[in-house]
């Protein structure tokens, strides 16, 4: 058997291979802090950064595509550049040379751990100082984006870390970047490969935010919702299916005949039209008999307890967001059995209160790129 360690080259071969190395890596090094520094001099924003792997907007790919020079690619940036929401593309991510000269010297020590998970950040969610003064308030307003941003487009995206620099930019940063890390690794158990995000969806979450940290105080809709947002990320699937139905019984507050009363609660607040209502409660209930064998042991293959996951997931996801719809409070039993009983539930929609927020962002936008060309 070939000793490993052996080589064909000679050992002036092998010095010459290892400087071509450390040649190109010194040429990656500085081209990483010749770009972040380019970064710097067109992007001034000061804020909280979360960066995020795995997230997918073809939008910001066809900007990034079609852009000769540099500039920061931005989903919404016409209007929400101002808002809480603002997520751009990442090119230009540190690699671990570039973290032991960026990183504060309290956090220097961590730069190999760090390294090992920056370079799987391609985009990244701003929080502006405004909007959230602390790291903490930040990660709250964070934490609702996210896992409301997967429920809605499906696209099972994770927040890697946050810092107080932008990802593009902590290349060339003197010793003040401050970097910690969020989500562990992992891989979701399901993902629609088609799933995107879109600048309606940043649209739907400006206009629908107040909304829904109003509903995410209540204790229910708060379990209902994380369960959404951290079922995918489970290692195991039947503890991720668990996770999911305890987030579904949790919108409705049923103590007795679970299957019946839980699927015809869930088919009237999907939806105001019979046949829809129907199709829903057909699909609950064949998705909660699924649910009984997985969470209570039964044989179910690997390919079968994926699929039930993933569906009842996208369940508890379309309750949610007719969660959102219908008001600032979870629809009580006595409402859902007189809708029962033909009383129309009544929708509280979203969109005509906040409208004026997505107005006065637009105007506070066009107001900053007119000062910046008279600038």
């Amino acid at each position: 058997m070939e000793d490993p360690t052996t080589s064909d080259q000679s050992p002036v071969d092998e010095l010459r291979t290892a400087a071509t190395r450390l040649r190109k890596l010194s040429e990656e090094v500085h081209h990483g802090i010749n770009q972040a520094k380019e970064y710097a001099e067109i992007d001034a924003r000061s804020g909280h950064f979360i960066g995020l792997e795995n997230f997918r907007s073809r939008e910001l790919n066809e900007l990034a595509k079609d852009a000769n020079t540099l500039q920061i690619h931005s989903l919404g940036s016409e209007v929400f550049t101002e808002s809480a929401f603002n997520i751009s593309i990442v090119d230009n991510a540190p690699n671990i040379a570039h973290l032991t000269k960026a990183l504060t010297p309290e956090l220097r020590g961590y730069f190999a751990l760090y390294g090992h998970h920056v370079h799987v950040v391609k985009h990244e969610l701003f929080i502006p100082q405004a909007m959230a003064n602390t790291r903490q308030d930040a990660l709250k307003f964070a934490q609702v984006a996210i896992y409301a941003l997967r429920i809605r487009t499906g696209n099972q995206f994770r927040a890697v870390g946050i810092s107080n620099i932008s990802w593009n930019q902590m290349a060339c940063a003197p010793g003040t970047l401050e970097m910690h890390l969020l989500e562990p690794v992992g891989r979701p158990k399901w993902e629609d490969d088609k799933s995107n995000v879109t600048c309606e969806d940043l649209e739907w979450l400006l206009l629908a935010g107040t909304r829904i940290l109003a509903l995410n105080s209540l204790p229910s809709f708060h379990l209902a919702f994380n369960s959404a947002g951290e079922a995918p990320f489970l290692t195991d699937v039947r503890t991720s299916i668990a996770r999911t139905w305890a987030g579904i019984e949790a919108l409705f507050d049923v103590q007795q005949e679970l299957s019946y009363r839980l699927s015809m609660y869930a088919a009237v607040l999907y939806s105001d039209v019979l046949d829809e209502r129907a199709n829903f409660q057909k699909q609950f209930k064949r998705l909660y008999t699924r649910r009984s064998k997985a969470v209570h042991g039964a044989h179910m293959p690997q390919k079968e307890l994926v699929i039930t996951a993933s569906e009842s997931w996208q369940l508890l996801s379309d309750l949610i967001e007719a969660c959102i719809r219908t008001g600032n409070e979870l629809v009580s039993p006595q409402t859902f059995d007189r809708v029962l009983l033909g009383e129309k539930l009544e929708r509280k929609h979203y969109r005509s209160a906040l409208a004026d927020v997505a107005d006065r962002a637009r105007k506070s936008q066009q107001h900053i790129q007119s000062n910046r060309m008279d600038a």
